[in-house]
């Protein structure tokens, strides 16, 4: 939106989560905004920082209806590489939420 940045987005539902008590819950990365900009890698320090956990929702969000399932299984892999920099339990590598 045009009006809110994702820092602000993010700072707000950290917020919200915060004030409504809620200790953990998880974010769902796809690998593929990290490298659109350092932002991205901020936001989810401080998703981290804040407490919250982080899980696979893929690399670049494929279609299962439109590649192999040895394709889609790689794009998991793939953000499986990136997600283990910012996990902080081995429970967090072993969620996936599927696009």
């Amino acid at each position: 939106a045009p009006f809110i940045t994702r820092q602000e987005i993010s700072d707000k539902i950290i917020k919200n989560l915060q004030n409504n008590k809620i200790p953990e819950a998880y974010g769902f990365l796809n690998g593929i905004l990290l490298f659109d900009t350092d932002l991205q890698k901020k936001i989810l320090t401080d998703w981290k920082n804040s407490g919250h956990l982080l899980a696979n929702h893929s690399f670049s969000h494929l279609n299962l209806a439109k590649v192999s399932a040895e394709e889609y299984i790689k794009d998991i892999k793939k953000n499986d590489a990136i997600l283990v920099d910012y996990a902080t339990t081995i429970s967090e590598l072993k969620v996936f939420r599927y696009p």
